[in-house]
């Protein structure tokens, strides 16, 4: 054995750091009112929230719907959650539904010709850096080449990072459905890769 594994093997403090474990803490941390550790679970999931909602919603109602999800949680809505995979449940749980709400809005009243010139066709309006076109376009791609079922569960799966339950629990699926739909995507994605693959 060598000496390096004997180290590794006498002393456990000398195992590298779980960075979920690390998240569960700030979690647990944040909902008691750390604002340190708050800071370090927004800047975790927030890119993943933000990301999901640019699939639900126009790019200019992005961002107010992403600070009303938070806005819920600060209210309470996290008092029995006590890890980041708990926490990534309840938010992408009150994201849906909150896009769900504004896009039902949307129908009821008439889209002046204006607010319809508004839709987003490049970089975010409130944001003009490169990363946020970026996945702007990553998430217009995302949904040409999927159904609208598909490009979510890819998202609430792969982007946000949730298990096939927590997904069939947010969408009202089964998990095996939620699995199959999944399957489905991937399929469905890696034909239009190897479509765009040239051969010589």
């Amino acid at each position: 054995m060598d000496e390096g594994s004997s180290d590794r093997a006498g002393n456990p403090q000398a195992e590298p750091p779980d960075p979920a474990r690390e998240l569960d803490a700030c979690v647990v941390a944040a909902l008691a009112g750390d604002e340190v550790a708050a800071a370090e679970v927004f800047r975790a999931v927030q890119p993943a929230l933000l990301f999901y909602l640019r699939s639900q919603l126009p790019t200019a109602a992005v961002e107010d719907a992403a600070a009303e999800v938070w806005l819920a949680v600060a209210r309470g809505s996290a008092a029995s959650v006590r890890s980041s995979d708990q926490l990534r449940a309840l938010l992408f749980t009150i994201a849906r539904r909150r896009a769900i709400d504004l896009r039902r809005a949307r129908r009821r009243r008439p889209v002046s010709l204006g607010e319809e010139a508004a839709e987003p066709t490049g970089s975010d309006p409130a944001d003009g850096s490169v990363d946020a076109w970026d996945a702007d376009d990553a998430v217009r791609r995302l949904m040409q080449l999927l159904t609208p079922d598909q490009a979510e569960v890819v998202l609430l799966r792969v982007v946000a990072g949730l298990s096939a339950g927590a997904v069939a629990e947010i969408t009202g699926r089964t998990a095996g459905s939620v699995r199959v739909i999944q399957h489905r995507a991937v399929r469905r994605l890696a034909a239009e890769v190897q479509s765009k693959v040239v051969t010589p």
